[in-house]
């Protein structure tokens, strides 16, 4: 397995659509050598989504309750967390590809790969100040890079 591989390559072209408490929205991609201003004061961020288990496509309403039920999860664990959505810019066949998850605050690593893999996740995205980590769940492997803000 590369980075350069598919479903690496896909992760890796995946665009983070994330809004903040203070309903602020940015936009963040990979971006090999730099790295954004960190906004926050824990030290990571954990991306995760309950979409698609195992990239496989669900009904809009099966996503939307997995989600939910995600989000229920954290809240239940008392975890700090925001919106994200992550999507390939590119789309396929004129089709923007979407999945709604969450930013999870602080290092809560083990729990957010126990929860991805209940959820049938291929892999995690780990945002911190000096790289943007994609790590395999259902998958091995994992790939980094910078980030910034588009």
């Amino acid at each position: 397995m590369t980075c350069n591989d598919y479903p690496w390559s896909a992760y890796r072209r995946t665009h983070v659509e994330v809004r903040f408490a203070d309903g602020s929205t940015h936009l963040l991609e990979q971006a090999d050598g730099e790295v954004g201003q960190w906004p926050f004061d824990s030290k990571e961020v954990w991306i995760l989504t309950a979409f698609n288990p195992k990239s496989e496509l669900l009904s809009p309403q099966e996503n939307a309750s997995r989600h939910k039920k995600l989000g229920q999860q954290l809240d239940e664990l008392g975890f700090q967390y925001f919106a994200a959505r992550g999507f390939d810019p590119a789309g396929q066949a004129g089709d923007q590809w979407s999945e709604d998850g969450y930013g999870v605050l602080g290092e809560v690593g083990e729990e957010v790969m126990r929860l991805a893999e209940e959820w049938g996740q291929n892999a995690v995205f780990i945002w911190r100040p000096t790289e943007w980590l994609i790590r395999g769940v259902l998958l091995e492997g994992e790939c980094k890079s910078g980030w910034r803000f588009v």
